[in-house]
């Protein structure tokens, strides 16, 4: 499984009295919106993403022209200290996730750009991020 960067629940916890957790989820159509963060393996390497909605997929998932069920994604990198900042501002924001105003974001606050789709059948060991607020 992959693991919640150490350095992000952190950062996350200075700000306030919000812990991260993670809870297994299954890869069905309609589990993950645009704003879910998603922890999974896909082709061995472990991935840490921000599900998006665009003009094909607009609740972030469509089938390609394979008959392939696929989400869009954002990869992050939470072992970045700003991007607590990113994930305060998109976490389960169904209305900012979308293709078009996410790249800039991402690319002031951790200097990335990573779009990437996946096949909903090659994610492996797929956990969701969740905010305990205590």
């Amino acid at each position: 499984m992959v693991k919640i960067p150490d350095e992000f629940i952190e950062a996350l916890s200075e700000l306030g009295n919000a812990m991260p957790y993670q809870r297994r989820t299954t890869t069905s159509w309609g589990n993950h919106l645009p704003g879910d963060i998603l922890l999974f393996n896909y082709d061995k390497v472990d991935r840490i993403c921000l599900v998006v909605s665009s003009k094909r997929g607009p609740l972030g998932k469509f089938i390609s022209t394979r008959n392939n069920p696929l989400i869009n994604c954002f990869i992050l990198n939470l072992s970045l200290p700003s991007s607590v900042v990113l994930f305060k501002i998109l976490f389960k924001n169904r209305v900012a996730c979308r293709y078009k105003t996410v790249p800039k974001l991402l690319f002031h606050a951790i200097g990335e750009n990573k779009f990437k789709t996946f096949n909903l059948n090659k994610i492996n060991n797929l956990t969701e991020l969740y905010l305990n607020v205590q």
